[in-house]
């Protein structure tokens, strides 16, 4: 007895700090009668966060137990440990009554007698109102107690709304998580279909398999070839078998396919490739395919959108092979690769890599009108942005005023990037679109004759008239041609496109 009393004490006078475990479990920081002082009346088990759960304390089930025991006069077990009532007024939980006060801590031997005493409410007298004083009778209205009455904290109107926030955040939080979880799935999609291209750029046996399966985009002295249906013009995807049937009746060997380069693939990875026909018979291919090759720049303008892009990628990447046989270094003969990405010297051990140009594009502007200009090799009537070469060194911006200085005399006062193109013209050019502001005073046009042949000011009337223009319908019954602008496929035209939203949503 000595033995346990004096444990006792020493309990008493070293309690057990945050976290400490008892019968097996964690007593949370906010139940420490250390922190937050003199306790009030015990409070039954629908109060507070243990109310929350659903009416059980979560974190001690004995405890639990032995709380409910003690308030209906059952004894057995300690009492349990309460909530301060000023703790749950702070969040919230409970309103403040009048009749509540902070009271001092009571000695051990007193906080015994009170529990003791407690008095223990039935229903029935909660209904009647008669509480001890630190006890707030209320009925629980938001079914965690299955319907039934109980004590606890009041529920106050400002818990609710929080509580009401609570739950639409978490619907929130549910479709966030799906959303989020589709756009994953297309981002790698994405990467995988990434990773496959490179594989088989880096890996030719690889490539020599995919070749067997794929598709081929078909060329003739880099024309591409087009079938007309319902006057529309597609581009065939000639299938790997239907390739060896063909060439087995033009008599040639399937060697033809190791010349093909690869392009990309398709979401089902199926590779694509791009393959010239050029040293055979033209009129043979067209009669057995039942298409014709038809010159680039037509083709790029009547075709569907999405298979202009693979068109002019895949003659770039031809074209570039075509130019660089031999090893600028040593002149011998270099050899690509299977899928074409590159070519080898063995002589020199040089490697060389497909290579685009760097080409600005510029729509200058005075405010209130967009300046177009026509270059000889332009088709009759049609006027375009401003363009130019990057000079060694220079970087975009140095380019743009370089060039719109150069070609219409005007000093650039300000520009910003608008977006960018593959261009395969003239061979293989990286068209990086911008818009440049002049100033209205010095609009005054100087052009250079080598390089424009006209360039002239346009207002929005007359650019939102050249946009329905076509070109057929541009020649006029004297001989004359209204001006036209470059279609849609073109980046020219997205930049004229921007200047008009620009002008129609400023303020008149």
């Amino acid at each position: 007895m000595k033995g346990q009393r004096r444990n006792a004490a020493t309990y008493r006078a070293h309690p057990r700090p945050h976290g400490s475990r008892r019968h097996g479990t964690q007593t949370p920081p906010f139940l420490s009668r250390r922190d937050h002082g003199p306790l009030t009346h015990p409070l039954p088990v629908t109060s507070g966060a243990a109310a929350m759960r659903g009416g059980r304390d979560v974190a001690s089930p004995e405890r639990s137990a032995a709380s409910e025991g003690a308030l209906r006069g059952q004894g057995g077990g300690s009492a349990p440990r309460a909530l301060p009532v000023a703790l749950l007024q702070t969040h919230g939980l409970c309103r403040k009554s009048p009749s509540l006060s902070p009271a001092p801590a009571p000695a051990p031997r007193q906080r015994a007698k009170r529990r003791a005493q407690a008095p223990v409410l039935s229903p029935a007298a909660s209904a009647a109102g008669s509480a001890s004083p630190g006890i707030v009778p209320v009925k629980t209205t938001l079914g965690w107690d299955s319907g039934k009455e109980g004590y606890g904290a009041e529920m106050s109107e400002a818990t609710r709304q929080s509580l009401h926030v609570l739950v639409m955040a978490a619907v929130f939080r549910a479709a966030h998580r799906r959303a989020s979880s589709l756009v994953c799935r297309l981002h790698s999609t994405y990467v995988r279909k990434m990773r496959y291209l490179n594989e088989l750029k880096e890996n030719d046996s690889l490539c020599r398999q995919a070749q067997t399966l794929g598709t081929f985009y078909l060329f003739h002295n880099l024309s591409p070839f087009l079938q007309e249906v319902e006057k529309k013009y597609l581009v065939p995807q000639v299938s790997a078998a239907e390739m060896r049937r063909m060439l087995e009746k033009l008599k040639e060997t399937e060697q033809w396919i190791e010349k093909s380069v690869l392009i990309g693939c398709s979401d089902e990875h199926v590779p694509q490739f791009a393959l010239d026909l050029g040293a055979l018979e033209k009129s043979l291919i067209e009669s057995e395919l039942r298409g014709s090759f038809t010159d680039l720049r037509k083709a790029l303008f009547v075709v569907d959108g999405k298979d202009s892009p693979l068109l002019a990628s895949a003659q770039s990447l031809l074209r570039w092979h075509d130019s660089h046989q031999y090893c600028s270094k040593t002149g011998q003969p270099t050899q690509k690769n299977v899928a074409g990405s590159k070519r080898v010297c063995h002589g020199s051990r040089m490697t060389y890599y497909p290579q685009m140009s760097p080409v600005v594009i510029t729509l200058v502007s005075d405010g209130s009108r967009c300046l177009l200009a026509r270059q000889p090799s332009f088709p009759q009537g049609m006027y375009s942005a401003l363009s130019g070469f990057c000079d060694m060194g220079e970087n975009l911006e140095e380019t743009v005023r370089r060039e719109v200085a150069e070609e219409v005399g005007l000093e650039v006062e300000s520009l910003w990037y608008s977006a960018s193109q593959h261009w395969p013209f003239p061979s293989s050019s990286l068209m990086i679109a911008c818009h440049a502001l002049v100033r209205a005073q010095q609009a005054e046009i100087s052009v250079d004759s080598l390089e424009l042949e006209e360039a002239r000011w346009f207002g929005l009337e007359e650019i939102v008239e050249g946009l329905k223009r076509e070109p057929r319908s541009s020649k006029q019954d004297d001989g004359s041609v209204l001006p036209w602008f470059p279609p849609k496929q073109a980046i020219a035209h997205q930049l004229i496109q921007e200047w008009v939203k620009q002008q129609m949503s400023q303020p008149a």
